[in-house]
């Protein structure tokens, strides 16, 4: 089975309309890193799984949102990991675990990582890193004052 645009529309943003997917539209962070299981994440990560029972993605957009901001909550960070093939894919809800260098240069360690970031003021980053090195990395909020950090095998092939 192939997937078509429309298995992807519910993630679509529609103007005006509030669903139980807004908030995560508006604030995510994607991460898939390949060769570890969920458990292997969360290990890597230096998270504690507590005890929570698993969830589904609207579970964790409405348990991540309504514990943010709150610092008496005791939850703290929230992200959720699930294998999909041989990669783990987290989510974080209004997260941005997966472009920060320290974090996931564990992650990539001995494997390949790939990550994408939206906030809520609509600044986006990517990163891929490999065995803990950063092969590409584009952060919007950058784009002028500095240059893209890359691969060399991509010299020549970028253009601002």
């Amino acid at each position: 089975m192939i997937a078509t645009a429309a298995d992807y529309a519910w993630f679509t943003f529609r103007r005006f309309t509030y669903d139980e997917y807004t908030d995560l539209r508006e604030a995510y962070c994607f991460t898939l890193v390949r060769g570890l299981t969920p458990e292997q994440v969360i290990t890597r990560t230096g998270a504690e799984a507590y005890d929570f029972p698993p969830m589904g993605l609207k579970e964790l957009i409405r348990t991540a949102f309504s514990s943010s901001g709150r610092p008496d909550s005791g939850y703290g960070h929230f992200f959720g990991v699930v294998a999909v093939d041989d990669w783990a894919f987290i989510v974080e809800p209004n997260g941005f675990m997966g472009v920060c260098p320290d974090i996931a240069g564990r992650l990539s360690a001995g494997t390949r990582l790939v990550s994408h970031l939206l906030n809520v003021n609509g600044v986006e980053d990517f990163l891929w890193m490999e065995d803990g090195r950063e092969r590409l990395a584009l952060e919007s909020s950058c784009a002028e004052s500095r240059p893209i950090r890359r691969d060399q095998r991509f010299q020549g092939r970028f253009t601002r």
